[in-house]
Parts: C-alpha cells; sequence; structure tokens
C-alpha cells in the first residue's frame, strides 16, 4: 500500500512539474507576442558567418515585419527573443541559424540548419532547401490558421 502511495505521489509531481513548465512557456509566448505584436509569426535565430549570411538575409527580407531577429553574434537583443530562444531551442549545439515558427500559445516549431548549412557545403544543399521549404510551408500553414479565428 505504501509503495502504491509513492508511485502515485512521483506520479503527480511529474505531471505537476510538466504543467508547470508548459505554463510557463505559454506564458513567455503570451509575454512576447504582446510586446512584438499579432503580426510576428517567428523568431530568426543566427549568427554572423559566412555560410549562411546569404541565406539568412534572404529570408529576412522575405519575413520582414513578421521575423524578430536574434543575432547572436551581438549583445542588443529585442526583448523576449533570448527568452523565446532558450526556451524552445536551447544552447547546447546545432541551434544556429534556426527558424521558430511561433503557434499561438502553442509549443512553437522549431527549424534548425546548423547541420543542414554544413551538408551544403560538402555539396549537398537538398537539406537546406528541404528544411527551408518546411518552415516556411509551417509559417504559411500559421498565418492562415491565425486570420481564420
Amino acid at each position: 500500500m505504501l509503495a502504491q502511495r509513492a508511485i502515485a505521489l512521483v506520479g503527480l509531481a511529474i505531471l505537476a512539474v510538466w504543467v508547470a513548465r508548459r505554463a510557463q512557456g505559454a506564458f513567455l509566448l503570451w509575454r512576447a507576442q504582446r510586446v512584438w505584436g499579432d503580426h510576428v509569426r517567428c523568431l530568426v535565430v543566427h549568427s554572423e558567418s559566412d555560410l549562411w549570411r546569404d541565406r539568412v538575409d534572404r529570408w529576412l527580407e522575405q519575413l520582414g515585419s513578421r521575423a524578430v531577429v536574434l543575432n547572436r553574434s551581438r549583445s542588443d537583443h529585442p526583448p523576449f527573443a533570448r527568452e523565446v530562444f532558450e526556451r524552445f531551442c536551447g544552447t547546447t549545439s546545432n541551434y544556429s541559424p534556426s527558424i521558430v515558427v511561433l503557434r499561438q500559445l502553442r509549443s512553437p516549431l522549431v527549424y534548425r540548419f546548423y547541420n543542414a548549412f554544413l551538408e551544403a557545403k560538402q555539396g549537398e544543399p537538398l537539406y537546406v532547401d528541404l528544411q527551408e521549404r518546411a518552415a516556411f510551408g509551417a509559417l504559411e500553414q500559421e498565418g492562415r490558421s491565425s486570420t481564420a479565428e
């Protein structure tokens, strides 16, 4: 009987932590959207690398005001950009460049391009193209779903 209670308490604690983390993430997204505006659909995370500079510049031109930009090579960051990046991308490895597609209060979709750009450097640009299509397709889908609400 005692073992069953202990297991139930552990399960309840795990559930409580999961719910709290989800709520914290949703609250962070809500605060960021309030500051950034409803027109913002993504966070573009990058650094100043020759390997992807031209491609990221094209993304930023294409996205315009729909993107908040976090340049990891600089110290001046838009409000909440670093927090959203760290919460949903992490900072351990392969995080730059990334496109974080915002989906209201749901967990964002994260598209990491680091490994794809390494493949492109070796002569295999297909992976960058596929990842880019997936990210921009998700942005388009989210744009349609948010205007339908």
